[in-house]
């Protein structure tokens, strides 16, 4: 039979390492699937038609290409798309664009005394003073059908993204678009306000340098709206606008191996520690921690690629967790450090087996939270 005392011990070590895994286990089942379910952004235009809860302006569907009222034909060709950025919500783009028009149009702008360039702007184009320029063709020269007018513009600029959506980064496709508005003020009021609608087919958007590095170029399209404003700023105006989207997906396994994988291996030396012997304390001890600096310094190099987020994004919940497991680990360790190193040498051994069997239990534990973190964080 075991000496009184050391049954004692061993009990009372015992019970303190079935607390404390109980306690882990409780606080593993909590925040995985807190950290798994996340936070959802809104769309960036609700259903509600509105640019953002907040905005005072509406967002509505175009009519119909075949409704009455005078229309201009809008076509756009970009030749390069560069300088992405991502923390700016900014790329750098150049190309053509050029409107078509019939004399309905025409009538309108010479009542109105609307100069060719003053039809249309590029909505969504920031710091015009550093980066626009735009040279613009003879009215009459580049379209030779009967009754047509035309103009055509060379365009240089920046242009703001909007929305750039995080909540599967780093994995996330990026929605890069051309905004084509209607300008003038007297041009999106009333019967004479103008529709602009797209002249050529999509395909024919892109030009020969739209290649972005780390991204791949899924598809191009067009989409047709129209701008309400507010009433007492504008009445009744509804300016009319066509956007030339470029949808860019990424190499999920590049980054995979960029982002996720070095947190898999941290993670993993971390979950491997308690395999250690529990008489190695100091080992033990120092592992936890170092992953805990390595992990901020990884997700602050990750966070500085992104703007900020007001929601956890995949591979944030991955670090949050990650952070969770490492503040665990280093606790259980230093319990069972304190435990080993007070016992009697009659004791230790016993209480040693117990430990390793705890941190055992623990190291089962936090895999399996990791797994549910990944998976349902990604499924939902």
């Amino acid at each position: 039979m075991q000496p009184q005392p050391l049954r004692l011990a061993w009990r009372q070590a015992g019970r303190q390492l079935r607390r404390f895994a109980v306690l882990l286990l409780f606080v593993v089942a909590l925040i995985a699937p807190t950290l798994a379910s996340g936070s959802v952004l809104p769309s960036a235009t609700s259903a509600s038609g509105q640019v953002n809860a907040h905005s005072a302006v509406r967002i509505e569907p175009a009519p119909a290409e075949n409704a009455p009222g005078p229309v201009v034909k809008v076509g756009l060709h970009v030749r390069n798309i560069y300088d992405l950025s991502l923390v700016d919500q900014s790329f750098l783009a150049e190309g053509w664009y050029w409107l078509d028009w019939g004399p309905d149009v025409e009538v309108i702008l010479k009542r109105q005394r609307i100069e060719p360039r003053d039809i249309v702007e590029l909505a969504n184009e920031i710091e015009l003073g550093q980066y626009s320029s735009q040279e613009i063709s003879p009215a009459s020269q580049v379209l030779s059908k009967p009754g047509r007018y035309g103009i055509t513009v060379r365009f240089s600029g920046k242009f703001y993204l909007n929305d750039i959506p995080q909540r599967y980064a780093p994995f996330d496709p990026q929605r890069l678009s051309i905004q084509v508005e209607v300008k003038a003020e007297s041009l999106a009021i009333g019967r004479q306000a103008l529709r602009l609608e797209p002249a050529i087919p999509a395909d024919q958007i892109a030009g020969e340098q739209v290649d972005l590095g780390g991204y791949e170029l899924d598809r191009v399209s067009w989409e047709r709206s129209q701008l309400v404003y507010p009433e007492a700023f504008l009445p009744q105006g509804k300016f009319s606008r066509v956007s030339a989207v470029f949808l860019y997906g990424k190499n999920e396994w590049a980054m995979f191996l960029k982002w996720i994988f070095p947190v898999l291996i941290v993670m993993a030396i971390v979950i491997v520690s308690p395999s250690i012997e529990g008489v190695l304390g100091d080992i033990r001890l120092a592992i936890p921690p170092s992953a805990l600096l390595t992990l901020v310094v990884m997700q602050d190099t990750f966070k500085n690629s992104f703007p900020p987020a007001p929601y956890l994004t995949y591979l944030d919940e991955l670090y949050v967790y990650s952070y969770i497991i490492c503040l665990a680990i280093f606790l259980l360790f230093l319990v069972g450090t304190n435990l080993i190193a007070r016992a009697g040498e009659d004791q230790r051994e016993a209480i040693t087996h117990r430990v390793n069997r705890i941190d055992a239990v623990v190291q089962v534990s936090t895999l399996m939270g990791f797994v549910v973190v990944g998976l349902v964080g990604w499924f939902t």
